[in-house]
């Protein structure tokens, strides 16, 4: 863990510290948006300005739906008392869905502002959430968040008794066993890294070779990392990512299902249309 990444000195104003989280979902963001820039106006040729604009929502809508998504994660913190309400989106925490799913509507009403194919415009943020969420989840690992479950294999990472994962699984936890004044946890954090920086670079290739279009290449992304999420939160030991009463299944899964269900629906729609006037 090194929530703290770095120290930066100024004269009068003194340290300011730059926290993990914040610095590579910074540098996640601002990758994503050349990677888009690019993509949209050398590959597609589509206008500067109208890409800019574009943009814009992606971003304002990204981070609404990810301060959205975290409050009702906690809900319970917010709406049980009025005074947190009052608080609800001008609060610090952020969920990484709400990123997603904000940003991906910004692509979609963007495209209806500005007349810009909405299908060419996601299959071109493709690239930038797959590499995002790969350099994004390397800030959660150094910030000790989006932690997992104990495991006892050799390349599972050890944290101290005094960090805040370990803290966490205690309180909700009676059986954990601390070996050596530590734990070892999965790094799903990593794990969930690797996979989209394999996806991202699966999503170039496809993009290079031209052979997936109008929309194919998102709905694949999307496929994928529906599936990675929904697996991997079996691994996470973060119990307060949020849990839907009665349902016994997370947020993370319910989510994750759902938009499994919504990408192979738009690929066999799509794939039925192109047969179907292949045959014609």
């Amino acid at each position: 863990m090194r929530p703290i990444l770095f120290d930066v000195y100024f004269p009068w104003i003194g340290k300011i510290s730059v926290l993990s989280y914040d610095f590579f979902y910074a540098l996640s963001i601002s990758i994503g948006i050349y990677l888009f820039f690019l993509i949209t106006t050398r590959k597609y040729g589509l206008n500067y300005g109208s890409v800019s604009y574009v943009t814009l929502i992606i971003i304002l809508l990204g981070f609404l739906g990810a301060r959205i998504f975290y409050v009702i994660q906690h809900y319970d913190f917010y709406f049980q008392d009025l005074s947190h309400a009052s608080i609800a989106l001008i609060g610090r925490g952020t969920y990484s869905f709400g990123y997603v799913i904000g940003g991906i509507l910004g692509v979609i009403l963007g495209s209806k502002l500005t007349n810009l194919p909405s299908l060419v415009l996601l299959d071109s943020a493709s690239p930038s959430l797959a590499l995002g969420d790969a350099i994004a989840r390397i800030g959660c690992f150094l910030n000790g968040c989006c932690y997992g479950s104990p495991c006892s294999y050799f390349w599972c990472v050890q944290y101290p008794v005094k960090s805040i994962p370990i803290e966490n699984l205690k309180s909700y936890t009676t059986h954990l066993r601390i070996r050596e004044g530590s734990l070892f946890l999965h790094p799903v954090q990593l794990y969930e890294s690797s996979i989209s920086l394999l996806m991202f670079v699966g999503i170039l290739v496809l993009l290079r070779r031209n052979k997936y279009r109008q929309g194919k290449i998102f709905a694949l992304w999307a496929l994928g990392y529906g599936i990675m999420r929904f697996a991997f939160d079996f691994l996470r030991g973060d119990v307060d990512r949020g849990f839907i009463e009665n349902a016994f299944i997370s947020l993370p899964k319910a989510i994750s299902l759902g938009i499994i269900a919504l990408a192979l629906f738009f690929l066999f729609k799509k794939t039925s249309k192109e047969n179907l006037a292949g045959s014609q």
